[in-house]
């Protein structure tokens, strides 16, 4: 956030990451609105979807920054947005670290 406020870089559009246990993509989607950058985030699953779905990663969104706010009073009251979400599922496979062709 400071690189690019100081001008050094721009803000990226998007940011891809993999999704499994969804800490990863719960982590930018809170530290990225908290510093005011609106890039996208682009989750792409590689576990069932019975582990990784939206609404699982819009849950974990939630308590995670109930639980950010209750340990620090200034963490901002972040809204979830749906808009900066890009979920991709086409790339798993049958298993988690199986390879395929996806």
């Amino acid at each position: 956030a400071d690189q690019i406020q100081d001008g050094q870089l721009p803000a990226p559009d998007r940011i891809y990451t993999a999704v499994g246990s969804m800490g990863t993509a719960c982590g930018l989607a809170l530290g990225l609105a908290a510093a005011g950058i609106n890039t996208k985030i682009v989750c792409v699953r590689v576990t069932p979807e019975s582990m990784a779905t939206p609404a699982k990663l819009r849950q974990l969104f939630e308590r995670t920054k109930a639980l950010l706010r209750r340990h620090l009073s200034e963490f901002p009251d972040i809204p979830w947005r749906d808009d900066a979400i890009e979920w991709r599922t086409e790339f798993f496979g049958d298993e988690y670290g199986v390879y395929s062709p996806e």
